[in-house]
């Protein structure tokens, strides 16, 4: 486990983020309880490593990282980041609210992507509860009217916490005084088989959807739900996501790889589902994402690619680590079919994130279960 505490110690302890500046603000926390360790910094509200056993009880990272704070920092690729406002694209960076055009920065020419460059760059105010007794944590952040072309002064809660179910659960709470849209989503890097550069063989993947929004050529929706039957994107059943990635499936080229938006309600609502299921053959470990978010995009790491990683001389490369970002649908605020992200001073943002970890005997591959801890 990282950094020193009694044993047996549950609660959050604050850890050293290495190479970080001494003046700097930015800190790391970790959070433990049982034999799973999460750590997140203020930087960016965000998950920076996560450790847990597999089927030998050896502890080892599953998300990847880069190790040094100003590596961290730059996270071109959004590493473990809380991203918002809007997670995920805005056509030509603008949409209509009440009657008003709200133009946006274009920071994926000609569109927006992630809300901009504030909300996972900053560091954020940082409120521990109980850190002695409980694995749980706040980041506050004040998005300011204007921040990246967004109407409304939105205030944010991100909260961790560590249950005796093995879970981490991500809430997330938004306030504005004046009607915007906010969208969140976490962007961790998974790879069960490590957090050592290495490609996702041996992982098998269930998408617990039936559909998913249909894109055109610039992966931006276009307002219609496809079926996923009898297409690349059927991850319905245990796939072994690797085959379709070497070689490349021929309708996987245009992204590179997974980056889709699956279709798990087309109303919000307050309801729990889960929505992926990944177990690996390596290492025994199972993760599930569950939410209460509308939709989720899979997205396997498509350019990754050159970012640091824990070791200096091998770099991450593409296809490395999945991310299972739940969140509302992408260009929302643009399609009227899709459910709404619009939040008013009298309907504040909720939505949760639950990370559930487990293991399972290592068997070769085959059937794979879908649940289980």
């Amino acid at each position: 486990m990282v950094g020193e505490r009694p044993s047996g110690f549950n609660g959050v302890i604050t850890v050293p983020f290495p190479g970080a500046p001494e003046h700097s603000p930015a800190r790391l926390f970790a959070l433990r309880l049982g034999s799973i360790e999460v750590l997140v910094t203020n930087e960016g509200a965000s998950i920076f490593r996560i450790l847990t056993p597999d089927a030998q009880g050896v502890v080892d990272d599953i998300v990847c990282y880069s190790p040094r704070h100003n590596q961290f920092a730059a996270n071109a690729p959004y590493l473990g980041a809380t991203v918002g406002r809007y997670a995920n694209r805005i056509l030509h960076a603008g949409f209509e609210l009440n009657g008003q055009h709200i133009n946006l920065v274009a920071n994926a020419t000609p569109h927006h992507l992630h809300g901009g460059e504030s909300w996972h760059r900053d560091c954020w105010t940082t409120d521990i509860p109980n850190a002695d007794r409980w694995p749980e944590i706040r980041f506050h952040r004040t998005s300011p009217a204007g921040e990246g072309g967004y109407p409304g002064t939105v205030q944010a809660t991100v909260t961790y916490r560590l249950t005796e179910q093995g879970e981490l659960h991500i809430d997330y709470h938004a306030t504005t005084d004046a009607p915007t849209v906010v969208n969140l989503t976490n962007h961790a890097y998974f790879n069960l088989n490590g957090a050592f550069p290495q490609d996702l063989s041996h992982q098998w993947f269930i998408i617990h959807a039936q559909e998913r929004t249909a894109t055109d050529d610039e992966g931006l929706p276009t307002g219609a739900f496809a079926p996923v039957a009898d297409s690349v994107f059927d991850l319905s059943k245990p796939t072994r996501v690797q085959d379709l990635l070497t070689p490349m499936h021929p309708d996987l080229v245009a992204t590179n790889g997974f980056d889709q938006n699956y279709v798990f309600k087309r109303t919000n609502s307050p309801e729990l589902i889960t929505m992926a299921t990944v177990v690996s053959r390596q290492t025994g470990r199972v993760l599930q994402i569950a939410s209460t978010q509308p939709g989720m995009q899979f997205y396997t790491g498509n350019y990754l690619g050159g970012t640091p990683s824990m070791d200096d001389d091998q770099p991450y490369a593409a296809h490395q680590a999945f991310c299972c970002e739940p969140q509302h649908f992408p260009d929302t605020p643009n399609q009227p079919g899709f459910p709404p992200c619009t939040v008013t001073p009298d309907q504040p943002y909720h939505e949760r994130i639950v990370y559930r970890f487990g293991v399972k005997a290592i068997e070769t591959d085959g059937d794979v279960p879908t649940s289980g801890k």
